[in-house]
């Protein structure tokens, strides 16, 4: 992604970069230039394709790996139902009504490139929230099960373990707040809806977790105490 953004913008004039049509727009430049301009219909077809064939692992490799949450009993179990091919039906028609849902942001801000350059502003939020939480996770675990074999140990014992987590979490935290800073090359309009938005999508996606355990720690029958 950083060698192919750097051709990108060594090609095309960054005032005229758009992050939709942007692969389409290199190649035109880039073919026009070598007089092959003619390649350009087949290598779009070709793009098209591929990117109809990456659909796959993209839509149903999450709501497999739900479905097999889902089954372990961390998330609703009619989510761990699957047709005779072991497709998870439900979780992909919760992912269609989702995605409708947040295919309406095109309507909320000023151009196409703003858009998808939220949604995937969006999708780095959720990644830096969970991967913090492992971080975090990494430290809490080490002092509750401190004799528990692992196949891995963090070389340098508890001083390792704060360094190799702490910076991990610490560089999650940064990522999650510079996420949230409108950047200055597109058109966001107002600063505080384009904050508000992120902030409650990225809240909406990350509290259904959250919201299971608790529902299922308040069904769960109280121990009795000793």
């Amino acid at each position: 992604m950083g060698a192919s953004g750097g051709l990108l913008a060594f090609i095309v004039p960054s005032h005229e970069l758009s992050l939709v049509s942007g692969t389409m727009e290199l190649f035109a430049r880039a073919l026009g230039r070598l007089g092959v301009g003619w390649m350009l219909r087949p290598l779009a077809l070709l793009i098209a394709l591929g990117g109809i064939a990456h659909l796959n692992p993209w839509i149903l490799g999450p709501a497999r790996g739900v479905a097999t949450v889902a089954r372990n009993g961390d998330a609703p179990r009619r989510f761990a139902r699957t047709n005779r091919r072991a497709v998870p039906v439900s979780l992909l028609m919760v992912q269609g009504v989702g995605g409708t849902i947040f295919s309406l942001l095109f309507l909320l801000v000023p151009s196409v490139s703003t858009s998808y350059w939220m949604l995937t502003a969006v999708t780095a939020q959720i990644i830096a929230v969970m991967y913090a939480l492992m971080f975090a996770a990494v430290i809490r675990l080490w002092y509750q099960q401190p004799d528990r074999r692992r196949p891995y140990r963090i070389p340098g014992g508890t001083v390792g373990v704060w360094v190799i987590a702490g910076a991990g979490f610490v560089g999650c935290c940064a990522s999650l707040v510079l996420g949230f800073v409108p950047p200055t090359q597109l058109k966001t309009g107002d600063p505080l809806l384009y904050v508000s938005l992120l902030a409650a999508a990225t809240i909406v996606l990350c509290l259904p977790p959250f919201l299971w355990s608790a529902w299922e720690r308040r069904r769960a029958p109280a121990r009795p105490s000793r």
